[in-house]
């Protein structure tokens, strides 16, 4: 008897589906003045604990959601909390390490359709929609003030105020293929590293080829070094399979290898390799992307 044929779903609202990819990002920071951020006296022998069992949770909350290590969510988190104007400490590393292992993160989620909502107040910590957790907790007519924290124009008024951030990603967006996300992405990458040349910031990246010249697995296929974070990699993947159709000359080189009998993972890791160097070259020479340079070559 025959396997019956899986069903193949294809995308066909592709403005929907790319906004809901987009929104997946939208994230908004909430912190009440009133939550009890600080432990309170237990009434028994020994030292009271320094932060609340919410404060701890908070943290191991965004540490999960951002995939951060124990000591970069203290920073991240006391970051977070001197935007908001709040008078509080981060729980230090080892003591979220010490508390993590007796505290059960139970976020209670309900499904939003603007973007997710961190609230971190006097009853917990909670994942809801902003309208939905008033409502909930407060009625309609309640009016509650809020230090909101919304990351992505934090950033973009950051970019906005700095002449040379702003310029920089406008160049960046004229390669094509080079989104929002990605270029914010690459401006972080090259203005927080001072590559002397395109090769480093590739190699940086993870995109150099490893070559296997000795040992027992001497003729083993070449392979992307991947040395760096894969969150970079994954934004210039995407980059690269819009880019082999709708950029001159990436897509030259992508062609180019296919007609050499290279694989497309391998003409794809080029691809994004040529990223990079296209993206470098902008910011160097500070001039927009030109389609036709050295394309007949």
């Amino acid at each position: 008897m025959k396997k019956p044929t899986p069903k193949i779903y294809r995308t066909t609202n592709w403005s929907s589906y790319n906004q809901a990819l987009i929104k997946r990002g939208n994230i908004s920071i909430w912190f009440d003045p009133k939550t009890q951020w600080y432990a309170q006296p237990q009434g028994k022998q020994g030292r009271n604990q320094t932060y609340s069992d919410t404060a701890i949770q908070c943290c191991l909350m965004i540490k999960s959601l951002f995939r951060l290590s124990l000591r970069m969510v203290t920073g991240f988190v006391q970051s977070l909390i001197k935007l908001c104007g709040l008078n509080w400490t981060a729980p230090d590393y080892s003591t979220l390490c010490r508390r993590q292992k007796h505290i059960d993160i139970a976020i209670s989620y309900q499904k939003s359709h603007d973007g997710l909502h961190l609230l971190v107040d006097s009853t917990g910590l909670k994942f809801l929609g902003e309208g939905e957790w008033k409502r909930k907790k407060h009625g309609p007519e309640y009016r509650r003030q809020w230090r909101k924290l919304h990351i992505d124009k934090l950033i973009n008024n950051h970019i906005d105020q700095d002449p040379t951030l702003k310029q920089d990603l406008k160049l960046l967006q004229t390669i094509p293929s080079i989104g929002e996300r990605s270029g914010l992405l690459l401006l972080g990458l090259f203005h927080s590293h001072k590559f002397e040349k395109a090769s480093q910031a590739a190699a940086y990246v993870g995109l150099v080829p490893v070559h296997q010249l000795s040992g027992s697995s001497v003729n083993k296929q070449s392979h992307l070094s991947k040395a760096s974070d894969s969150k970079i990699r994954s934004v210039l993947y995407m980059s690269a399979l819009t880019a082999i159709k709708y950029n001159p000359h990436i897509e030259a080189l992508y062609q180019r290898l296919l007609s050499r009998g290279k694989n497309k993972m391998c003409a794809l890791g080029a691809a994004m390799c040529k990223l990079i160097h296209l993206c470098y070259g902008v910011l160097k020479h500070q001039t927009a992307y030109q389609r036709d340079y050295l394309l007949a070559e």
